[in-house]
């Protein structure tokens, strides 16, 4: 089983020579204990100060996201409102067609008519003079 083992062991143990030598230079410590723990407690509390500020901020967003969530549905409706009366408004409407014919048959008429196109000049130009 030791033979088995050996390979394993070996790369183990290299593996753990490495973290050895890398480990120091990586902190910046020169192989002090005390310099590596501090640096740990560092990062520890670090990372202690980080996950409370998730939970408020998590807590922050719970108190706000049903206020925006009603706003954005009140933009929503607001906005379906508006696109509604755009579409009322842009559609021709029954009185839409009877107005332009209507002005369809006086430029019509008056095209027929020259008489009422002297009518309207003599009249313009009796008003125009005092």
């Amino acid at each position: 089983m030791r033979q088995d083992l050996k390979p394993t062991l070996d790369h183990s143990a290299a593996v753990a020579a490495q973290l050895d030598d890398a480990l120091p230079l990586f902190l910046d410590c020169d192989h002090n204990p005390d310099c590596v723990f501090n640096r740990y407690v560092g990062a520890s509390q670090g990372i202690e100060r980080a996950a409370l500020n998730i939970g408020a901020a998590t807590q922050d967003v719970r108190g706000a996201l049903p206020k925006m969530l009603l706003t954005w549905n009140q933009i929503g409706t607001a906005v379906g409102g508006t696109a509604g009366n755009v579409e009322r408004l842009t559609k021709p409407h029954w009185y839409d067609r009877l107005i332009g014919y209507a002005l369809n048959g006086i430029v019509i008429y008056r095209n027929l008519n020259p008489i009422t196109n002297l009518t309207l000049k003599g009249a313009q130009t009796m008003s125009a003079r005092p």
